[in-house]
């Protein structure tokens, strides 16, 4: 899984644009919901388009009930702004590429962040809300290491 697009410069200075002029940016990175588990369905090939349709609808569904839950927006495939005050979600479309804005919630309400040990391409990350709840998403290993750096110094 990919998590950077080739027009990443492009990306940071249109999200820098939409920041207030008192909120600074401390890191940019992409995220993405887990997918549902294909468990090794195997499918005959002219099936193909139908299942993949299938499936993304079941991730899609995922992303909204993980947004539901938490009470917080989120999308499929995501780029995240967090900034001094505030985490702003993107809606990533294909090739990583910023889409609409899904929305933001203040930083304080991230009370810590935990994943699990491992993985060389993405690591599932757990961000602990103040309301109780926690949203689950991939991000990469270096990203997942910096924002655990980051929560718990805060927390």
């Amino acid at each position: 899984m990919t998590f950077r697009s080739p027009d990443w410069n492009r990306t940071r200075a249109v999200v820098t644009a939409h920041l207030g002029p008192e909120e600074r940016l401390v890191t940019l990175f992409t995220a993405v919901i887990p997918p549902p588990e294909s468990d090794g369905v195997l499918v005959d090939g002219a099936l193909v388009p139908r299942a993949w349709a299938a499936w993304h609808a079941m991730w899609r569904h995922a992303a909204r009930a993980a947004s539901r839950a938490a009470d917080i927006p989120v999308a499929p495939r995501m780029i995240v702004v967090l900034t001094t005050s505030r985490i702003v979600i993107w809606r990533a479309t294909r090739n990583w590429r910023l889409g609409k804005m899904c929305g933001a919630m203040p930083r304080d309400q991230i009370l810590g962040a935990s994943a699990a040990v491992g993985g060389t391409q993405s690591r599932r990350l757990v961000l602990h809300l103040s309301t109780g709840s926690a949203i689950t998403v991939l991000v990469t290993p270096a990203t997942a290491d910096q924002l655990i750096g980051l929560f718990s110094v805060q927390a």
